[in-house]
């Protein structure tokens, strides 16, 4: 993880390797694509708590260098990148979408790579004060067959994201009796990727609410 979240900032800091960045961000995409189609994220099976908490870790480690490079972009790009970081939203979403039978609770989770991503990238635009990015990225729309095209926003952001149900969430260990245990399980996720994309930061907490208090507003 470490060595792509350094190929991104290297690429990143010379406009002349931008072939090279989106190259990079094409294969790690690519990657993750076909790790989301294994037998570990089978649609089919039972409930459980286990086999949710389970999942969500499973969403998170596959993500995981994809999203801290999407955070670095955020934090470092100059609006060149965000089309490329569309294109993976883009990507994410309509795989998630490909398959709608099976288990409810996991079809729904199937765009929680996307979330993620989404999260990462919007934190680091929020780190970086790019705010008109940052509206542009909530605004920006999302489309699948035979669907309504929807805002990003709309879509993917908290309660707004068909995953999200709170009663959902509370499942996972020390959440349980939260109000808001999505937006605190990013926040957890995020604090443990930040150092990639945020560097130094006295309040990270702040600033994540930073970034929830832009998507509500949008």
């Amino acid at each position: 993880i470490e060595l792509l979240v350094n190929s991104a900032k290297r690429y990143l800091a010379k406009p002349e390797h931008r072939i090279q960045l989106d190259e990079l961000f094409a294969q790690e995409t690519e990657r993750l694509l076909t790790q989301l189609d294994a037998e570990a994220f089978t649609l089919q099976g039972n409930w459980s708590q286990e086999a949710f908490r389970s999942r969500v870790g499973l969403y998170e480690s596959v993500t995981e260098p994809l999203a801290r490079m999407a955070g670095v972009l955020g934090r470092w790009g100059d609006d060149r990148e965000f089309g490329l970081v569309m294109d993976v939203l883009r990507a994410l979403y309509h795989h998630a979408g490909k398959i709608v039978s099976g288990l409810t609770v996991f079809v729904n989770l199937r765009s929680y790579p996307a979330v993620l991503i989404l999260t990462a990238y919007g934190i680091g635009l929020t780190k970086a004060k790019r705010w008109k990015t940052l509206h542009q990225l909530f605004s920006a729309v999302l489309a699948l067959e035979h669907r309504e095209p929807q805002r990003v926003v709309s879509t993917l952001f908290l309660w707004s994201w068909a995953g999200g149900e709170q009663q959902l969430w509370q499942n996972l260990e020390g959440l349980e009796k939260r109000k808001t245990p999505l937006s605190d399980h990013l926040l957890e996720v995020m604090t443990e990727w930040k150092k990639s994309f945020v560097g130094v930061d006295g309040d990270f907490e702040l600033l994540f609410e930073r970034f929830e208090m832009m998507g509500a507003l949008v």
